[in-house]
């Protein structure tokens, strides 16, 4: 198997009364939670139903009724070089008087497949799952999904594996096994004050949840995993 790679960090934001409408690139320059040289990719949608901001860099903001997300392409970066989490705190700080109820650190990572369209779907049946007549259950076929939880001692890791396909510039469809980690935060404060503080220790501390996806994922049979220290 090829070594795991990281695909994705997507920061969510839940709190009771966030009106998506509160989302506009202007004031995301203004307050500076964002550089005012970042360009957009595409006209931003502002409703309040929801909204989209999308930067050239890939930096996407998306607002929906009461949670707002932090979306940003993992690419070569290494952790240290990545923009989301210090967004996502500074929005946070410029409205500290929401009603704030949890948190959501969600990384995605894969491991290609290529030349082997199968691959996902063997690793998944084969070295996960007990091999037995009740994967097939005289079907045509079958695809094998995983939904795992792990309690740690601060929160809860959601991990889900599936087969899916990465899309190449070069090499096009690419079939991957897929790993989508989501880190559960609930906001439990005595004042908007706490609640932000809360909010903002959480995001600060987000290589605690890559270093426990790292090493859950590690433990996984074949698996090459870098494991931070």
């Amino acid at each position: 198997m090829e070594n795991l790679k990281f695909n994705e960090l997507v920061i969510a934001i839940a709190a009771q009364n966030y009106e998506p409408s509160l989302l506009h690139p202007n004031a995301l320059k203004y307050s500076g939670v964002v550089p005012e040289d970042w360009e957009l990719a595409r006209q931003p949608v502002i409703h309040q139903q929801g909204s989209q901001v999308t930067f050239s860099n890939g930096i996407q903001i998306i607002a929906q009724p009461n949670r707002c997300l932090f979306m940003e392409p993992w690419a070569e970066k290494t952790e240290q070089e990545l923009d989301c989490p210090s967004i996502a705190r500074r929005y946070v700080s410029t409205l500290p008087n929401l009603d704030y109820r949890a948190v959501g650190i969600n990384l995605r990572a894969y491991v290609p497949f290529e030349g082997n369209e199968a691959g996902p779907q063997d690793y998944i049946s084969q070295q996960l799952l007990a091999a037995g007549d009740w994967q097939r259950c005289n079907a045509k076929s079958s695809q094998q999904e995983l939904n795992l939880v792990y309690e740690f001692e601060q929160y809860r890791l959601n991990l889900t594996i599936n087969s899916a396909t990465f899309n190449d510039a070069e090499k096009g469809q690419i079939p991957i096994l897929l790993f989508s980690g989501n880190f559960e935060y609930f906001i439990n404060p005595d004042s908007s004050v706490e609640a932000v503080a809360q909010i903002q220790t959480i995001v600060e501390d987000w290589a605690k949840n890559l270093h426990d996806f790292q090493d859950t994922l590690s433990r996984f049979p074949a698996m090459k995993v870098a494991v931070m220290a």
